[in-house]
Formats: C-alpha cells, sequence, structure tokens
C-alpha cells in the first residue's frame, strides 16, 4: 500500500477549515489535494478534531490544563 504524505494531525488539521464553514474547493485548493480527496478522507477521519460545538464548558474544569483547572501554576 502507497504511503500517505499526509499525517493523520495533518489531515484533521486539513479538514477542520472546511467543517467549520469554509468552502471545499478552497480547502482542497490550499492543501493541494482533489475534492474527491477530501471527501475520501472525511468519511475516514471525520470525527478526529472537535469543534467549538462538541466541547463542553463544564468540562474545562475537569481539563488537564493547569490554568484551565484552577489549579496553581509549578514552575
Amino acid at each position: 500500500m502507497k504511503q500517505s504524505r499526509f499525517s493523520e494531525q495533518q489531515i484533521a488539521f486539513i479538514l477542520n477549515p472546511a467543517e467549520e464553514g469554509a468552502a471545499v474547493e478552497e480547502v482542497c485548493r490550499r492543501a493541494g489535494i482533489s475534492i474527491q480527496t477530501y471527501y475520501r478522507w472525511r468519511k475516514k477521519y471525520g470525527g478526529l478534531i472537535p469543534t467549538a460545538a462538541d466541547i463542553d464548558p463544564r468540562d474545562a474544569a475537569s481539563s488537564s490544563w493547569p490554568a484551565q483547572a484552577g489549579h496553581p501554576r509549578h514552575c
């Protein structure tokens, strides 16, 4: 099988703007991929990056980021 030019993280980064409302054609042009590739990736990797609507603000308190969880910073 041919190895992909893009890692899963890069694919998720490419798919994200279109999921937030950008034109698919523009996203594909900037990434240098075909529209067919975009839709194939969306089918396979569509749920990798949560959008702002997917993030529950109540989960911020249990976040692993110290600044968001209200924990003192340890330097």
